[in-house]
C-alpha cells in the first residue's frame, strides 16, 4: 500500500505543479489582459475626450458665428431704422418749409420735367390753398424757357404734395411723394453714408 500512496503522492504532486503551472499561465494572462483592456480604455478615453474637444470647438464655433450672425442683422435692422427715420424727417422738413422756399422747390421739380409742349399743371389740393400769387407766372416762364407753355389748373391733383404735369393725356408725376420713392435708395445710400462713414 506505501507503493500505491507513493505514486499516488507524485501524482497528486505532479498535478499540483502542473495545476500551479496553469494558474500562474492564467494570471499572467489575466495580467497581460488587465494591461492590454487598461492601454484600449486609455486610448478609447483620449479619442473619447479629444473628440468631445473637436465636437466643443464645432460648437463653440457655429455659436459664435450664429451669434455674429445675430448681432449683424440686429445692428443692420438698428440702421435701417435710423435712415428711414432720418429720410422721413428729411420729407417732413420739405414740407414744412415757409412758402416761399417750398414753391421754389415744387418750381424746381417741374423744371426737370417741363416739355417743349403745351401742357397744364394741376398741384395738390393743399399747396392750391397757400399758392404765392406769382407762382403761375413763374410757371408759365418756366415752360415759355423749356419752348412750351404751361398753365395752372385750379382743379387738385389727386396727391398730397407737389404737382401733376399733363401733356396732351400723359401725365408726369410731380409729387414729392413719388419724387422721394423713385430716388429712394439713393437717398437712403446718402443718409448711410453721413451716419455711418
Amino acid at each position: 500500500m506505501a507503493g500505491i500512496d507513493n505514486i499516488t503522492g507524485r501524482i497528486l504532486e505532479e498535478a499540483k505543479a502542473e495545476s500551479d503551472a496553469i494558474i500562474a499561465r492564467a494570471n499572467g494572462k489575466a495580467l497581460d489582459i488587465g494591461v492590454a483592456a487598461a492601454d484600449e480604455i486609455k486610448k478609447a478615453k483620449k479619442a473619447s475626450d479629444e473628440r468631445i474637444a473637436r465636437d466643443t470647438k464645432t460648437y463653440e464655433a457655429r455659436t459664435l458665428s450664429s451669434c455674429d450672425i445675430l448681432k449683424k442683422k440686429a445692428i443692420l435692422s438698428a440702421k435701417q431704422e435710423i435712415i428711414e427715420d432720418v429720410v422721413k424727417k428729411a420729407f417732413d422738413r420739405l414740407l414744412s418749409q415757409d412758402t416761399d422756399a417750398y414753391f421754389d422747390m415744387i418750381l424746381g421739380v417741374v423744371r426737370k420735367a417741363l416739355r417743349p409742349e403745351a401742357g397744364t399743371a394741376f398741384l395738390a389740393a393743399g399747396d392750391l390753398e397757400r399758392l404765392p400769387k406769382d407762382f403761375a407766372a413763374k410757371l408759365a416762364a418756366a415752360a415759355k424757357e423749356a419752348g412750351g407753355t404751361l398753365s395752372l389748373s385750379s382743379r387738385p391733383a389727386p396727391i398730397e404734395h407737389g404737382c401733376i404735369l399733363s401733356y396732351g393725356g400723359i401725365e408726369e408725376n410731380c409729387s414729392l411723394a413719388a419724387i422721394f420713392e423713385a430716388n429712394k435708395d439713393r437717398i437712403q445710400d446718402a443718409a448711410a453714408k453721413v451716419l455711418f462713414s
